[in-house]
């Protein structure tokens, strides 16, 4: 959180002190402004982090469709896709229900699909892939045209870390928190889920196994 506040307070301070031209200010403020926001998500994925590490806490389960939710996320990026002319696959199983913490699956979701939309190159695809057995529901996804450094594998999901791909364009160097995969893996730990992230051949995979019922 101390880069953030002090972009925002060396910012703030130039405008004040007649640093920074009248014309650059609303520009210069809107970075401001963008930096306030990723600390208040930051902040609350820190707090979401604690709840789950809290051994008094529970999840709150309910049983929802995966099937839906994950036809929700694609529809709320349609206009994204288009724009970067990218290719969305569906081989989505209908009404494969799960119990689970409904947030709280959606925010794994909602991880992986927006990582693969910043990193997937123009022009490339993306496959989601969502099948059941009598006991368990398997969700993937496969981004193509990216690539995940092999050292940097085993240290994604650590807090803070961010890999470097200087492969991507200008669209996708846009920086997160750095804590979203590591939340998507105290979440899928909560649920007691299979999960990983790996290179395919001209891809990278994301995928859970989730049980249908909690046990």
């Amino acid at each position: 959180l101390k880069t953030p506040l002090m972009i925002m307070q060396v910012t703030i301070q130039g405008i004040l002190d007649g640093v920074i031209p009248n014309e650059d200010q609303e520009e210069e403020l809107m970075n401001v402004v963008d930096e306030i926001n990723k600390s208040s998500i930051m902040i609350q994925d820190m707090l979401q982090i604690y709840r789950l590490d809290d051994a008094q806490s529970e999840l709150e389960i309910s049983e929802f469709s995966l099937s839906n939710c994950i036809h929700e996320f694609v529809e709320d990026f349609v206009a994204v896709i288009k724009q970067h002319n990218l290719l969305i696959n569906l081989d989505v199983k209908k009404d494969v229900y799960i119990e689970a913490d409904n947030k709280l699956i959606r925010r794994v979701i909602s991880n992986f699909y927006t990582n693969a939309i910043k990193y997937t190159p123009e022009n490339e695809s993306i496959n989601i892939h969502l099948s059941e057995t009598p006991d368990e529901v398997y969700f993937e996804l496969i981004n193509y045209g990216a690539h995940i450094d092999p050292a940097n594998l085993d240290n994604i999901w650590m807090p803070f870390f961010r890999g470097e791909d200087t492969n991507i364009s200008e669209r996708l160097k846009t920086k997160g928190t750095g804590i979203g995969l590591y939340l998507v893996s105290e979440i899928l730990k909560a649920h007691n889920c299979k999960f990983g992230i790996e290179n395919v051949e001209n891809g990278v995979k994301s995928y859970f196994w989730i049980n249908k019922k909690v046990e």
